[in-house]
């Protein structure tokens, strides 16, 4: 499904029209959706679609336009009644007629006045954003991962600190630890086995294999498609970013 609404973005000249970055955003929108158990290969609770990607901010705005695209990519594919359904209610949801819809309006209409290098500036300075470069440096031409896909323990504590987050990986958990976010603490600092265990760091990880940022094979870990055009700018590309923002959310 993914490629072949790449494939219709791509021929459709809609919102993204660099594959790596409909593929990222789509990915985006399908993991918010995952996270409030909302299947978008089905018809329906368009509602509550847009209301998730509200509630997410400027990024949820970014993935509201996508998901109106999406809507026209499965009409153009599917004869059922349901996707016109789901169609009808987003332009439905879009048109000024109540409360609901005004506040979409002025909340995607405030996000069209942001001047796109405004935007870049600002997502330059979140975290998961700004530290992208310094983890694409840390990983160089590939570095070595776990039959999980995930960090090795000793690259546990330096990838994290990157988050602003202290943490250590170790064998075997201490006895003594304080148990804060279901993660063992000691002495302020992360106590885990795995870096699944440490939930900021997973899901900047997720978060960055979603937006093509990195790529796992079976055994390590290096620069993903979209790393490139990451790394030749001194501000990160802005469709890039929100999708990265989104996932991470």
């Amino acid at each position: 499904m993914t490629d072949r609404f790449v494939r219709w973005m791509q021929e459709s000249e809609e919102s993204y029209a660099d594959p790596a970055e409909a593929r990222a955003g789509f990915e985006a929108l399908l993991h918010l959706a995952r996270s409030a158990e909302i299947d978008l290969l089905r018809p329906g609770r368009v509602q509550d679609i847009v209301e998730l990607l509200l509630a997410a901010g400027p990024v949820g705005l970014d993935l509201l336009a996508l998901f109106h695209d999406y809507l026209r990519f499965r009409l153009a594919g599917e004869s059922g009644a349901d996707w016109e359904d789901a169609h009808d209610e987003l332009e439905s949801l879009l048109e000024p007629d109540d409360a609901f819809s005004e506040v979409l309006l002025e909340a995607v209409e405030a996000d069209a006045q942001l001047d796109p290098q405004e935007r870049r500036v600002a997502l330059a300075e979140v975290r998961v954003v700004a530290q992208v470069q310094a983890l694409l440096e840390f990983i160089g031409s590939g570095r070595a991962v776990t039959d999980s896909g995930a960090l090795r323990r000793a690259d546990i504590g330096p990838v994290a600190a990157l988050l602003g987050v202290s943490a250590r990986g170790v064998a075997k958990l201490p006895l003594d630890a304080a148990r804060i976010d279901g993660v063992d603490v000691v002495d302020g600092e992360a106590q885990v086995q795995s870096m699944w265990g440490l939930p900021t760091l997973a899901t900047w990880w997720e978060a960055l294999l979603t937006a093509n940022l990195i790529e796992v094979t079976a055994s390590r870990v290096r620069p993903g498609p979209a790393a490139k055009a990451w790394l030749a700018d001194e501000l990160p590309p802005l469709d890039q970013s929100v999708a990265l923002v989104g996932v991470y959310i």
